[in-house]
């Protein structure tokens, strides 16, 4: 990216114009997503021989600037732990936020003092927007949101379609319940009412 600056503007009518650079990538940009991605990716090809797993694990589950994965073993997930920190720093890249359900792994964190992992005293992490309970290893939804949309808004097609727009489910866990709520919009539809009309109670209950 290059932009053209008036070096001296007290002589307007001649100017002299310097020719600047972007040394950085712009914040806003559209091309900026892909240049993250892209530098990424170039950077870890050179590990590729050094640190083949731990490289093919970061090329897998990176999800835009959030590295998730498991492993089989405790120790393997160390191993990754430390080549991912190694490989990265190369880039002048710190990885920070570490968590894990394993005791074990978040000790090793917290002896590494990375001042930006999670607390071990944290029970619960966000993942890709996501409630997760590292000590039960579970995740949680909270469905209070929706129950209160739908109790603050009259019972009516277009209703239902923004409550079943506001499930924040990425990885499908609440698709037995999903499926039903779109079943319900389906069958609405099918009857020919209008977007704003109060639905039937027969309905409202469902």
């Amino acid at each position: 990216m290059r932009f053209l600056w008036i070096h001296d503007d007290s002589n307007l009518s001649n100017p002299k114009v310097q020719i600047y650079r972007m040394c950085r990538v712009m914040f806003g940009a559209k091309s900026s997503p892909f240049l993250l991605s892209a530098c990424i990716k170039h950077h870890l090809r050179k590990f590729k021989g050094e640190y083949p797993k731990t490289v093919e694990l970061r090329n897998n589950y990176m999800h835009v600037d959030d590295f998730i994965c498991g492993t089989n073993t405790e120790m393997e997930a160390i191993e990754v732990y430390h080549n991912a920190n190694t490989i990265m720093k190369k880039a002048s890249m710190t990885l920070t936020k570490w968590n894990s359900n394993s005791p074990v792994l978040r000790k090793e964190y917290e002896t590494d003092k990375h001042k930006d992992s999670t607390p071990l005293c944290d029970s619960s992490s966000k993942v890709l927007g996501l409630e997760w309970d590292t000590r039960k290893d579970v995740f949680s939804f909270s469905t209070q949101d929706i129950i209160d949309f739908i109790q603050e808004n009259e019972q009516t097609k277009r209703c239902v379609l923004k409550a079943v727009s506001r499930i924040f489910d990425p990885l499908g866990f609440l698709a037995p319940y999903v499926i039903r709520a779109k079943v319900l919009f389906q069958d609405l539809w099918l009857t020919g009412i209008d977007w704003d009309k109060p639905i039937p109670l027969e309905s409202q209950s469902k």
